[in-house]
């Protein structure tokens, strides 16, 4: 379960990137490199909360919401 989670953070990663630049990127993504296949699906999620905190204190709201917006519709596309 953890390698299709794991490829839809990549792709978040992605639109923050396209969104709003590669330093907010980074900083957004920070930690990526611990999660693994064998992350346990509670420390996936309690990054992804903490990345979207990061992503809510170094946006504005317009960018935000096109981030997941973006990001969502990619996902939709791919379940079609």
């Amino acid at each position: 379960m953890a390698e299709p989670v794991l490829g839809m953070i990549e792709q978040f990663g992605r639109e923050v990137e396209a969104v709003t630049g590669a330093s907010v990127r980074r900083q957004v993504m920070a930690g990526t490199e611990s999660l693994t296949p064998k992350t346990k699906p509670e420390e996936i999620a309690l990054w992804v909360r903490d990345a979207i905190d990061r992503l809510d204190t170094r946006t504005v709201e317009d960018a935000r919401a096109k981030v997941m917006e973006n990001d969502m519709d990619r996902k939709r596309l791919v379940s079609s």
